[in-house]
């Protein structure tokens, strides 16, 4: 990724011809790298799906909700940046995950038997931080409920860049990010 960085910060091929040296003490590897990394992570939490590599996130740390809506809340992985879609196993489709401003309609909804999540109609919310960590409250529960699927992406750390080749060109293209202190 640093070599394509550099390639669309004009800093590469290197020349032969020609010699350039920088006095200022900068290292400009590690700045592309920074700027690489935050343009990286904000790529995860924003980007169309298409644009990244969603995969099967792995957990099975389910525990009931209390409370007259009932549900079960699904931890996330510390990794995890997003969540797309998920799929208990005693639901016959999965459910689009949505954000946390639709958590109190959810769970209100949940309380009225015209409106509660059925196994054809399952629903889904993303609660980041929740009770320490981010996780997914789903409806509707039953006891020994499963995770069958769960789709997201996850962040790989700072020395891998997982993505849809696509998303290269929103890469940031200016020569050398700016200092700020």
């Amino acid at each position: 990724m640093l070599k394509r960085r550099r390639l669309a910060a004009g800093l590469e091929p290197l020349r032969t011809d020609c010699t350039v040296e920088l006095t200022e003490g900068l290292d400009v590897d590690r700045m592309l790298l920074d700027g690489l990394r935050k343009w990286y992570l904000t790529l995860l939490d924003t980007a169309p799906r298409e644009m990244l590599a969603p995969d099967h996130i792995r957990s099975n740390m389910l525990y009931p909700v209390e409370g007259k809506a009932g549900g079960v809340r699904i931890l996330l992985p510390a990794a995890c940046r997003r969540v797309f879609d998920l799929k208990l196993q005693h639901w016959s489709l999965p459910a689009p995950v949505l954000p946390r401003t639709e958590l109190d309609t959810v769970v209100s909804r949940q309380l009225n038997p015209y409106t509660a999540a059925t196994c054809d109609r399952p629903v889904a919310v993303y609660v980041p931080g929740a009770e320490g960590a981010d996780a997914v409250f789903a409806w509707p529960a039953e006891a020994g409920a499963k995770v069958e699927t769960l789709c997201g992406v996850l962040d790989p750390g700072e020395e891998a860049y997982v993505l849809d080749e696509s998303a290269l060109a929103l890469m940031p293209t200016d020569s050398i990010p700016t200092i700020t202190a």
